[in-house]
């Protein structure tokens, strides 16, 4: 599991154009505490990466750890905002999934039932990382035109 998540980050670090920073715990940020951060529409979204399978029209997550849910309530509770995005490998080539709701209460129901697995295109959609930056950062459009 520990290649595919490395696989994942490596994929969104391709991916995304905006900025990011992962955080690992044993190098300093809090039990819990999601993966990385992304900039989007000027405010920091702490995002959860995740592996799940696809199994017809439902993923199933890989299991979150009782600090990442607790991380994630208190911070639903103080009016965070936060994400998790889903990798599911298929022959090779990454698809990414996420809620994009930004509903803290609806986020963490979702979290704390993971066994259950999520409904495509009720509770979770799939996601083009690399437009979803430039969605949450107009700016960048400008850049990635200037630069082809």
């Amino acid at each position: 599991m520990a290649d595919l998540e490395a696989d994942f980050r490596a994929f969104i670090k391709q991916e995304w154009l905006g900025w990011m920073e992962f955080y690992e715990p044993r190098r300093g940020s809090g039990v819990g505490f999601p993966d990385m951060q992304i900039l989007a529409y000027q405010k920091l979204i702490p995002i959860e990466l995740k592996i799940a399978t696809l199994k017809g029209d439902k993923i199933y997550s890989s299991p979150f750890s009782p600090a990442q849910i607790g991380w994630h309530k208190r911070f639903s509770d103080n009016g965070g905002i936060a994400d998790v995005w889903w990798g599911v490998k298929e022959q090779g080539k990454w698809k990414a999934f996420s809620t994009f709701s930004f509903d803290g209460d609806r986020l963490i129901e979702m979290i704390v039932d993971w066994k259950s697995g999520y409904l495509i295109g009720d509770e979770v959609r799939q996601v083009y990382i690399k437009e979803v930056s430039m969605i949450v950062n107009p700016q960048l459009i400008h850049e990635v035109a200037g630069n082809a």
